[in-house]
């Protein structure tokens, strides 16, 4: 499975940044935790590139392609 961040969420979807945060503290969008990462707390979210609109996957198949 693909995950993204917030930030490439934000861009993949032309979103800010912070109505990506809020629609995973709101359980809108499901999300992995991570212990450990750069986030606030030492914790950081991992966004399922399939849990973002069909638009946002396309682009993101656009930009990276196989890179994975």
């Amino acid at each position: 499975m693909i995950y993204v961040d917030s930030a490439t969420a934000s861009r993949l979807t032309g979103k800010a940044e912070r109505t990506i945060q809020k629609n995973v503290q709101d359980g809108m969008l499901p999300v992995e935790r991570v212990d450990g990462g750069t986030g606030q707390g030492g914790i950081s979210y991992r966004i399922p590139l399939t849990a973002l609109p069909a638009e946002a996957q396309i682009r993101y198949w656009e930009e990276y392609g196989q890179r994975v």
